[in-house]
């Protein structure tokens, strides 16, 4: 039943995703939301490289049509990351999240993307996890809000 499910949904998302295109066109955010939906219908099908490929997609597109620091982006690399990751290839994930976390580093607390620098701050340290990196998560923590680097003993 689950295989139906997300093969309907994908059938579905591709249709959105194709007229969208077709109506607002290949760039429009509206269209790249979809895009990034598509995604996740991959990554839930096991298509791993299929869904890295749309979030690298998305992530390029987002940074020419709405800048290299827009919130989507970051959200797109965030994405990215996770494909990444769930392919085993966590240094490649790494330097996104070291990207997306050094973006947020200067607004933590000031604006409402606390809870997504902390979700980015543990899709770090648990990439480095993966990877049997020690780290000495308060003064890592700690380090991040007072600006210092973003390190790991290995």
């Amino acid at each position: 039943m689950k295989a139906v499910a997300t093969k309907e949904a994908e059938e579905l998302e591709l249709l959105v995703t194709t007229v969208m295109g077709t109506i607002l066109g290949p760039e429009h955010p509206d269209r790249l939301a979809n895009v990034a939906a598509l995604a996740s219908i991959y990554n839930g099908q096991g298509r791993k490289n299929k869904a890295e490929e749309l979030e690298a997609h998305v992530m390029v597109m987002r940074r020419k049509t709405l800048g290299p620091n827009h919130p989507d982006v970051l959200t797109s690399m965030a994405n990215l990351e996770s494909a990444l990751w769930a392919q085993g290839r966590w240094k490649e994930g790494e330097k996104l999240d070291v990207q997306v976390i050094r973006w947020k580093q200067g607004r933590l607390f000031w604006d409402r993307s606390i809870l997504t620098t902390l979700i980015s701050m543990w899709n770090l340290a648990h990439t480095w996890e993966a990877q049997d990196r020690k780290v000495d998560n308060k003064r890592w923590f700690f380090g991040l809000i007072g600006g210092h680097s973003l390190t790991t003993s290995e």
